[in-house]
This record gives structure tokens, sequence and C-alpha cells, in this order.
């Protein structure tokens, strides 16, 4: 489906942007039309497709709407196409024919050579897209081609089968290869007849954006940015790319493609088969890849937490340079994609909102809660040292912080998982039993526990407590507040 969402002012064009990708597509946009114009010197067609490769959640679907209207802004022809949302419909093709279709709509009224040149290709591709009129009816069909949609003739009519339920015997037999032999010249006859209807097309597709480069030379080539094909059906995703490499292959039309490359490649093979070399089959179909640059954590942690005071009440840990570098750290070492990264942190600026203590958030252990809960992974978030498990959760926290302006005796780097693991041990603890457990301690996540925990007992009860009824800690909490907040998205 074309995006009709409207073009920004050309100031916000990037608005959000917190990766830093306007200067991405600047290269992009630069580098395309060189390409275009060194085709063109070398006696090739101007026609170029280009994959635009990054993982899930890297903001390729931002970039790629940015990018359009950065083209528009400039000058060119772009429209973007959105594959997953139109894969329910039987011919691929048709979001893209939508789609170059939106860019000729402005001279179809008044430019009487490029409105013949269109109406002719859209003829032609009435015969080459005969599944129109089989699956989506003359009704979708006559949006593009037109009343000529009438004229696209039959292979096989209901004539034959009247005659074969008719026949009888002997004649049944001879009826029968009459029918076969006529059925089969029909088909050579119809498969000749698309393939003309197929180089006329791309013929008269190419003059026609040739006359629309000469009404302006930006307009030389239509750019047609094509996103989610990765999250098609794999039968949709590759007839899309055959219909691009087979019908669309002509002077003047630009594709890019986003996707997770690796992703497709996996949906090729669950079609072809394991075994199949799905790289190589892409190959076929992409000029050029472009990898899309890893997203900048700390850019984005700092656009979405925002400065303030809700901040006054973060801890971060000893040798945490920044909340963002902290975050993004952590983040990392979890495998987050960047919207993993976004989502886990509006979480943290819900339970900010939400928090009615007096003490402060401590990070260490709320954040790696924070993404447990982010991957679903509830079963990691209650284990303690010695735990069945607490290796490997240990393993998703390998940041290595430095104690020694905490403590003078500090003579190495501390891993983060420790000082989670330390943590954990307490929660379940009151303050008397957490005072008899830190009345000797040595370890340096020992001491920054107890430390946060006198800190949190100095805030929560300044007037000290009951012996006989000691309360239980507010890091105790931290578990239940984190899946408390699940009704928020």
């Amino acid at each position: 489906m074309a995006d009709d969402s409207g073009t920004l002012a050309a100031s916000d064009v990037w608005s959000g942007d917190c990766f830093g990708r306007s200067r991405e597509a600047d290269l992009l946009k630069k580098y395309l039309v060189q390409r275009l114009d060194q085709r063109v010197a070398a006696g090739k067609p101007r026609t170029f497709v280009l994959n635009l490769d990054a993982p899930w959640g890297s903001g390729k679907s931002f970039f790629l709407k940015r990018l359009g209207q950065d083209l528009e802004q400039s000058g060119f022809l772009a429209k973007y196409v959105n594959a997953w949302e139109d894969d329910y419909s039987d011919d691929p093709m048709l979001p893209v024919l939508e789609a170059i279709q939106a860019t000729f709509q402005p001279y179809l009224e008044d430019k009487q050579a490029i409105t013949k040149k269109w109406q002719s290709a859209m003829r032609s591709a009435g015969l080459v897209f005969g599944s129109i009129v089989k699956h989506g009816g003359k009704a979708l069909a006559k949006r593009f081609v037109g009343e000529a949609v009438d004229e696209i003739p039959e292979v096989l009519s209901a004539e034959p089968q009247k005659e074969l339920e008719g026949a009888a015997g002997g004649a049944l037999s001879e009826l029968a290869e009459k029918l076969i032999d006529s059925s089969t010249d029909k088909l050579i006859k119809a498969f000749s007849e698309t393939k003309s209807a197929a180089d006329k097309f791309r013929t008269d597709l190419a003059e026609a954006i040739s006359l629309l480069g000469k009404e302006d030379q930006n307009h030389r080539q239509i750019f047609v940015l094509i996103d989610e094909l990765d999250r098609c059906r794999p039968t949709y995703a590759i007839e899309m790319l055959e219909r691009l490499k087979h019908l669309f292959n002509t002077d003047g039309l630009v594709f890019i493609l986003a996707t997770d490359t690796d992703q497709l490649r996996h949906a090729i093979r669950a079609v072809y088969g394991e075994g199949f070399d799905s790289t190589r089959y892409l190959l076929r179909f992409f000029d050029r890849q472009y990898l899309l640059r890893p997203a900048n954590f700390e850019q984005l942690l700092a656009s979405v937490l925002g400065q303030g005071k809700h901040r006054d009440i973060w801890s971060l840990p000893p040798g945490a340079k920044s909340v963002e570098w902290f975050f993004s750290n952590v983040a990392q070492g979890f495998g987050l994609k960047a919207r993993d990264v976004e989502q886990s942190a509006e979480l943290l600026l819900d339970l900010t909102a939400l928090w009615t203590e007096k003490c402060k958030i401590e990070l260490a252990y709320m954040l790696p809660l924070i993404m447990f809960h982010q991957q679903g992974r509830s079963d990691l978030m209650g284990l303690t040292r010695g735990g069945e498990g607490a290796s490997d959760l240990v393993a998703r926290m390998p940041l290595m912080l430095d104690f020694s302006d905490f403590h003078y005796n500090s003579k190495s780097p501390v891993r983060l998982g420790q000082v989670f693991l330390e943590f954990a041990s307490v929660k379940d603890m009151h303050y008397r039993q957490i005072h008899e457990k830190y009345r000797e301690v040595s370890s340096e996540p020992g001491r920054w526990v107890s430390h946060r925990l006198g800190d949190e007992l100095s805030a929560t009860h300044s007037g000290g407590f009951s012996s006989h009824n000691p309360p239980r800690t507010v890091i105790g909490t931290y578990q239940e507040r984190v899946k408390s907040i699940q009704p928020f998205s």
C-alpha cells in the first residue's frame, strides 16, 4: 500500500531522528544518483535495486519513510510501499503499480503525451497481470488498466468443459485428445502474447518515465521504497522479487528494499528447502546491499529519557559514567535491539512516574529486571547466587564496573551480574537480617549492596523501627513493581 500519510514540512522530515540517520540518507541519495549516471554512461538502463539491510527493531521503517520524504523534498519522485500490509493480495505487484501510478497522476490530466504512453503501458499490464482479473476481479484490475481489461483473453473457455460433459463412449477419448491439442495451442499462444505484452509494458513504462524526465531532470527516475518484505508470506516475498526482476527491470525505475536480509534468507529456504543457497539467490535481485549503521543506544536513550527531576531518583552503581552509558551497556549485554531499548526505557519512566518511595531506584538491580521482563524471561528475575541458571544470568550482564572510586581497596573491576545477584540474595530479607548478613563483608558487590540498603533505610525509616517487627526492603519489591507495570504498553 502506497503511503498516503502526507509529506512532512522540510524541517520536520528528520524530526525524532535519534540515530543521525539523515546523514546516511544524504549518502544514499548521492550514491544512487551517481550510480544511475554511471550506468547510463556505460550504456546500461537507468535502473538500480538496492537492499537496505538491518536487523529487526533497528529503525528501518522510520529510515525508509523519511528517506522517501527526503527524496521528495529534494525534487525527486518517490513512493513508499509497505509490502507486509499488502501480502493478503494474490499479486504482489498491485501495490507497486499503485505507487508508480501515484507519481504519474499529477501529469495525467494536462500532459497528453505522458498520458497516452502511461495508458499504453497499463493496457499491456492488463495482459501481463491476468491474475488480477482471475483473483482480484475486473473492478480491481480496472483501477490500473481501464476498460481494456475486458479484452484480456481467457486461455481456456467454458466450452471445452461443456463438450466433455456431453461426450460418451469412444467419442470421449477422441474429443479429449482434440481438446488437449486445442488447449495446448491456446496456452502457447497465451504465453507468447503475455511475453510480448511484458516487453511492451517495460518499453512503454520506460518511455513514459523518460517523458517525465523531460519535464524535470530529477524525474528521470522513480524511486520505489519497499518495506517489510521479510515479514511477508515467503511465497509472496519470492513473487515480489521475481516480479521486480522480470517485469520492472526497466529504464527509470529504482527500488530500495528494506529487509532483515538474514530473516529473508530463512523465509526463502522455508520454500525451497534448507539446502537451498538463498544468499546466491538474493544476489540475482540486488545490485548492491547497504548495511544500516547499528543504532547508537545512548543517543536514543537521551531522547527517550529526557532531562528533568525524575532523574534525581535514579541511583547508578560505581563506575557508571551516565544513565545513558549504563543503560546502553546493559542493553547490549542482553542483546536488545533499538526497539527493545526504547520500550525498556519507557518502562523505567512508567515505574518512575509511579514511584512514591523516599529512597532512590537502584538501576543496577532495576534495569536488568526490566530487561528480563521485556524479553519474557520472568523465570530469571528471581535467581540468586548458586541457583540453577545463575551462571547464565551473569553471562547476560558482562559489563565490568570500576569500583575504585567507591572503595579505596578495590583492585579489579566488578561484573554487573555479580552485583545483581547480590541484590537478589537479600530481596526477601528484612533489615535486621541484612544487618547481620553484612556485619562483616569483604566482596565489592556486598559492600555496594550494604551501602545502598543503608541509604534506603535512612531515607525510609529515619526514625528507626521496631526490633520485634523489622520492615522489609523497598528493593525486595522491585520484581512485583516491574510486573505490575504490564497494563501499560
